[in-house]
């Protein structure tokens, strides 16, 4: 019976890179429901009386659009880590120092995506065994 990590892993669930990968993905909804309850006044503690926005409402507004823009920016290293890829630190070095061209960006992400190719495998063939000092020498000559 073949013991398959890949095949225990998925049954164990979700990894913790993918886990962030979800909540991320989750935080763009609860900003644009973040976004409509402030303006519409459906959160009156946070309003003030002239109806402007308050400074916490600023700040949590750009703490949430720069979890959501850096999610953005490194998802092709987020899906290498949650692919696990064995070049994993060369994909966040190129996302890291040119995501920020969007080429660079994209060479990042579709190479994340791109299958990995297996890894060679090598037989190497053991010397043959000396003869043992055991058997019988066979005469040689007349």
């Amino acid at each position: 019976m073949s013991d398959d990590p890949n095949k225990r892993q998925r049954q164990q669930g979700l990894d913790g890179s993918a886990k962030v990968l979800i909540a991320l993905i989750a935080a763009g909804p609860l900003l644009g429901l973040w976004h409509v309850l402030a303006r519409t006044g459906l959160v009156p503690d946070l309003r003030t009386p002239s109806g402007q926005p308050t400074l916490a409402e600023h700040i949590l507004s750009a703490l949430l659009i720069g979890v959501g823009f850096f999610a953005l920016y490194f998802l092709p290293t987020i899906i290498a880590r949650t692919r696990k890829r064995r070049n994993v630190t060369a994909i966040a070095a190129l996302n890291f120092f040119l995501g920020w061209t969007v080429l660079g960006w994209v060479i990042a992400l579709v190479w994340a995506l791109a299958e990995s190719s297996p890894q060679p495998v090598i037989y190497v063939q053991a010397p043959p065994s000396p003869p043992r000092n055991d058997e019988p020498k066979t005469p040689t000559g007349p």
